[in-house]
């Protein structure tokens, strides 16, 4: 699900792959 919303918005991609990684 938030791979589509990822998808979506270019820019929250990289703070949603930032997320991920600090996780």
């Amino acid at each position: 699900v938030l791979d589509v919303i990822v998808n979506k918005d270019q820019r929250g991609r990289k703070a949603v792959e930032y997320l991920i990684h600090f996780q």
